[in-house]
C-alpha cells in the first residue's frame, strides 16, 4: 500500500522547500546588508544587542518546515486501512424498439408499436433501482432515452416514439447492439440490452454484432412481434380499418413476417433468452420478471472493500504548531518569559493532536 496517495506533490514540495529556505536566507543577508550600509561599524553591537541569530535560524527553519509538511499533507499520507461494507447498485437495461414500416402492421391489437409502448408503460411502475434506457431503431439507431433511474422520463420518451422517428428505414440489428455498448457503463458488468422486433433483419449483421457484444458482458434479451403467416403494413396507422397498404414494385402489398430464428440466435449467442412478445404482452413481462429477480439479488449481496486510512491531519496538525511556534519565537534576545509561554502552549496544542490521533486510532 502507497504511503502517500500522490506523490508527485512530495516532489513538488521538495522544490518549494529548498526555494523557500533559499529566499529566507537570502531575506535575512539583506538585512545585516542594509543595516551594515547604514550605520558605522563600532554602533553595529549597540543596534543589534536584541537581535538573536540563533532564533533567527530556528525562525527560517521552522517555515521551511510548515512548506513541507504542507505539501506532504496535499500529498494525502496514508497507512493502515478499514474496512467498508457496500451494497451494488441495480441493473442496467438498454430497451431497443423497432420502429420500422413493419411495426404498423396489425397481427397484434392496436398494431405493434403500440401493443409494445402499452406493455413497456405498464411495467415501468414495477421496475425499482434499476436504470433504465430507450434506443429507436430502423436502418440506423438512436438514443431515444439515455440510462436513468427517473422512469417518469423513460414513460414520456416512450409516448413520443413513432414510426418514423427514423427516417433511414429498414431494419439492421448490428446498430442498436452497438449504440447499447457504447451507452452501457463499462465498469459494470449487469449489462442488458433487451431488442423488440418482428426479426426481419434486412442487413444480417446483427448475430455478429451479439457476439462482439457478449465479449463485453452485454446479454441480449429479444421479444418477436407478430405472427408467421405474416400481415400486411397500412400506409396511415390511423385508419381504421386500414384501406391503403405498403406495396412493392410490382404492384402487390409488402407482407411482414417475425422471424424468430433470427432474434433467438441472437439472444443464444449473449447467454440472453428470447420471448415471444403474445398478444396482451406476456413475453415482455417474464423478461423484466427475470431481469427484476437479477437486480434484487445483486441489491441484497454485501460488497466488502478495504480502504485506506487518511493520515493528514498529523501533518496539518504539525505545520500549525510549527507556524505559531515560529510567531511566539520572534527573533529578539530578551523575550524569555514570552518564550517559555509560547512552549507551553505548543506542547499543549501539540499533545491535544497526538490524543485526537490515538483515539482515531483506536476507534
Amino acid at each position: 500500500m502507497k504511503v502517500f496517495a500522490e506523490p508527485a506533490w512530495l516532489y513538488a514540495g521538495l522544490v518549494a522547500t529548498v526555494v523557500t529556505g533559499a529566499f529566507l536566507w537570502w531575506t535575512e543577508r539583506r538585512k545585516l546588508r542594509r543595516i551594515e550600509g547604514f550605520a558605522a561599524s563600532k554602533l553595529l553591537p549597540s543596534l543589534t544587542s536584541n537581535y538573536s541569530e540563533k532564533k533567527t535560524f530556528l525562525q527560517c527553519m521552522l517555515l521551511t518546515l510548515v512548506v513541507l509538511l504542507l505539501f506532504m499533507t496535499i500529498a494525502r499520507p496514508q497507512w493502515g486501512s478499514r474496512q467498508r461494507e457496500t451494497a451494488p447498485a441495480g441493473i442496467d437495461v438498454l430497451v431497443a424498439i423497432d420502429v420500422s414500416r413493419s411495426m404498423l402492421a396489425r397481427d397484434i391489437r392496436p398494431n405493434r408499436i403500440e401493443r409494445v409502448k402499452l406493455g413497456l408503460s405498464n411495467l415501468l411502475d414495477k421496475v425499482k433501482g434499476d436504470r433504465i434506457g430507450l434506443i429507436a431503431f430502423a436502418g440506423s439507431s438512436f438514443l431515444q432515452c439515455p440510462l436513468t433511474l427517473d422512469h417518469s422520463a423513460v414513460r414520456r420518451t416512450l409516448r413520443e416514439m413513432q414510426v418514423g422517428v427514423i427516417k433511414r428505414q429498414g431494419t439492421d440489428f448490428a446498430l442498436p447492439i452497438g449504440e447499447a455498448m457504447d451507452s452501457f457503463s463499462k465498469d459494470d458488468r449487469d449489462r442488458f440490452l433487451i431488442i423488440i422486433s418482428d426479426g426481419e433483419d434486412l442487413e444480417r449483421r446483427g448475430l455478429k454484432k451479439a457476439k462482439a457484444a457478449a465479449k463485453e458482458g452485454v446479454r441480449i434479451y429479444t421479444i418477436g412481434i407478430g405472427n408467421k403467416q405474416g400481415a400486411r403494413i397500412p400506409l396511415n396507422a390511423f385508419d381504421k380499418p386500414a384501406r391503403d397498404f405498403l406495396k412493392d414494385i410490382n404492384g402487390k402489398p409488402v407482407m411482414t413476417k417475425m422471424d424468430e430464428a433470427n432474434l433467438v440466435s441472437i439472444a443464444n449467442a449473449t447467454g440472453g433468452k428470447y420471448y415471444s412478445l403474445g398478444p396482451t404482452g406476456q413475453g415482455l413481462v417474464k423478461v423484466v420478471e427475470e431481469l427484476q429477480a437479477i437486480g434484487q439479488q445483486k441489491r441484497h449481496i454485501l460488497l466488502t472493500e478495504e480502504l485506506p486510512i487518511e493520515r493528514f491531519t498529523v501533518f496539518l496538525f504539525l505545520a500549525i504548531v510549527l507556524l505559531l511556534g515560529e510567531f511566539f519565537l520572534g527573533n529578539r534576545r530578551n523575550l524569555h518569559k514570552l518564550g517559555s509561554s509560547a512552549a507551553f502552549i505548543l506542547a499543549f496544542i501539540f499533545s491535544g493532536c497526538l490524543r485526537n490521533e490515538n483515539i482515531k486510532q483506536a476507534e
